[in-house]
C-alpha cells in the first residue's frame, strides 16, 4: 500500500463489499496499489511532493484511486480496455489540478 492513499476498507465500501468479507483482500490490495501508481504517474509527481505541498494525499486523489481500483475489480477480464490504461474523464477531472507536466 502507498501510505496516505485510500485503504482497503474504503475500497470495500466503494465496491459494496462487506467489511468482514476478506476473501479478496489480496486482490483488492493489488488494485489499490496499481491505482495509486497510475495516479502518481499521471500526475508526474512523487508521493513526497504531495506531502511537501499539501501535508497529505488530497481527497480528490484518493477518490480517483478508488474509482480506478473499483473499475479494475468490476472489470477483471483481460481484453477489456479499463480506465486504468487511459485515465477516464471523471478521474482526470478529479486529478488534473494536481498534475505537473515538465
Amino acid at each position: 500500500m502507498i501510505e496516505g492513499f485510500a485503504n482497503i476498507d474504503m475500497l470495500k465500501a466503494q465496491c459494496r463489499i462487506e467489511a468482514d468479507n476478506h476473501d479478496e483482500d489480496a486482490l483488492l490490495t493489488t488494485y489499490l496499489q496499481a491505482a495509486a501508481e497510475v495516479v502518481l504517474q499521471y500526475l508526474g509527481r512523487s508521493l513526497r511532493s504531495l506531502y511537501d505541498e499539501y501535508g497529505e494525499v488530497p481527497a480528490a486523489l484518493q477518490t480517483a484511486q478508488l474509482l480506478l481500483a473499483a473499475d479494475l475489480y468490476a472489470n477483471r477480464e483481460a481484453g477489456r480496455v479499463s480506465s486504468i490504461s487511459a485515465v477516464n474523464a471523471g478521474v482526470a477531472h478529479l486529478i488534473n489540478a494536481y498534475r505537473r507536466i515538465e
